[in-house]
């Protein structure tokens, strides 16, 4: 993302102008930190605007034909039973190609994401690359929001978070972006 305007006036146009657009928000579930060494083995990937709301979500499990370590399996709750009977890599790749280019792409930690993305993307054959303008990390606005929030603090604002908006805590990250989304659909 590009660098963030310095003036509150100035990040206040450009987050309105970001809520004004339609926003392609993903998750990725990986085997690992980085690429190409770890793989996705699960993508949600959902389309909506703040204006109409959701209007297509998709998850699918990758089997990318590599292991999933225990300590993802214990993170994700996917084991290595599912991402075995899942569809090959190659094949779903292809089917998200093109719609990641729609809207501005969105993540938590959208560097992490992107970076699976692009590095999937090119091991598959499929160019694919989006402008700065065209990204928003969640990360980098909650920091702005929670600036003056305390490190010892915020490890619990989550759980709290989801606890005062009266969601159940056991859902899978799966569920997180229809669950999240303002439209409450």
């Amino acid at each position: 993302m590009a660098a963030l305007p310095l003036h509150t006036t100035d990040l206040l146009a450009h987050y309105r102008r970001i809520a004004q657009q339609p926003l392609t928000v993903v998750d990725v579930e990986t085997t690992g930190f980085r690429p190409p060494g770890a793989r996705v083995i699960e993508l949600s990937v959902l389309h909506a605007s703040l204006a109409d709301g959701i209007y297509e979500q998709s998850t699918h499990l990758f089997n990318p034909g590599v292991s999933v370590p225990a300590e993802i399996t214990r993170f994700t709750g996917i084991t290595q039973a599912m991402v075995d009977n899942a569809s090959p890599a190659e094949q779903l790749w292809p089917r998200y190609h093109r719609r990641l280019d729609d809207g501005v792409l969105t993540a938590h930690n959208l560097s992490f994401d992107y970076g699976f993305l692009r590095a999937e993307l090119q091991r598959h054959g499929l160019a694919w690359e989006r402008p700065e303008s065209a990204q928003f990390c969640t990360v980098k606005l909650s920091r702005l929001m929670l600036a003056t929030c305390p490190p010892a603090v915020c490890p619990g604002w989550w759980k709290r978070l989801i606890s005062k908006l009266g969601l159940p805590t056991e859902l899978r990250r799966i569920r997180w972006p229809v669950g999240c989304w303002p439209s409450g659909c």
